[in-house]
């Protein structure tokens, strides 16, 4: 079972009076560097996915990137036909030719041939396709189905994943006494530690035993990258939306 972030902290402090006289850390100075240690992670492993389905802006004759999304993966209409990715320059070059019969990547010719086939990029936090999606701008049913890898906020005030734990006054002390990594980061919440202390030490000036603490986190991140595989073939694992539970 995943420790609570009472105990990871008990942990830290345990850690850390090795190398200084005066604890200046708090529990909040502390999840300050862990959670960052887990959206280091997430950015460099891409460990958890997700899928959702968007629904259409009426107002605004759109569908908008949501917010926490880090890198796109699949994008599909409201029937499941998978639409082709292009980065923004290559859609504007492919936007150009397709009335030709062809786009520029070979490996996208078999999806050529549907009539169903679509192309999509990103501008500006927003999704843009050719042929237009819907068909009918006052569609009122039209969805796009996204697999994405999701960012990881560090804790904050304004971080939608952190909101429970805010006001601070009230709610934080409760949360980090019962709370825990949830199941799919769990298995790496000492190398979280392992960077938290780390940066720690770094804000001591102790930078050669930080880069110890840092090795074995980058080690972690490496073990991390050889096991997704494994954790995710042929499926996403479900995971709750914050990094705890």
């Amino acid at each position: 079972m995943p420790s609570t972030f009472a105990e990871i902290y008990g942990d830290y402090t345990d850690a850390i009076k090795i190398y200084t006289e005066k604890l200046d850390v708090t529990p909040l100075s502390f999840m300050r560097f862990y959670t960052r240690g887990i959206q280091l992670f997430q950015r460099e492993t891409h460990y958890v996915e997700r899928w959702v389905t968007i629904p259409y802006d009426t107002v605004n004759q759109r569908f908008d990137v949501p917010n926490d999304m880090l890198l796109c993966v699949e994008v599909k209409d409201s029937d499941g036909n998978t639409m082709l990715i292009n980065e923004y320059t290559q859609h504007a070059r492919n936007v150009e030719l397709y009335g030709l019969g062809y786009v520029e990547t070979p490996t996208d010719y078999s999806m050529r041939l549907a009539e169903t086939a679509r192309i999509v990029t990103i501008w500006q936090r927003v999704f843009n396709f050719y042929p237009a999606y819907p068909v009918d701008p006052a569609s009122t049913t039209a969805t796009l189905i996204v697999h994405y890898i999701p960012d990881m906020d560090a804790i904050s005030r304004v971080g939608p994943q952190w909101a429970a734990w805010y006001p601070i006054d009230t709610n934080f002390d409760g949360q980090f006494r019962t709370t825990t990594l949830n199941a799919t980061f769990a298995p790496y919440e000492y190398a979280f530690l392992q960077f938290a202390i780390a940066q720690f030490l770094k804000s001591q000036a102790m930078i050669e035993h930080a880069k110890m603490y840092e090795q074995d986190f980058l080690r972690e991140i490496e073990r991390a990258k050889m096991n997704k595989p494994v954790l995710f073939h042929e499926a996403v694992r479900p995971y709750m939306m914050s990094p705890y539970s």
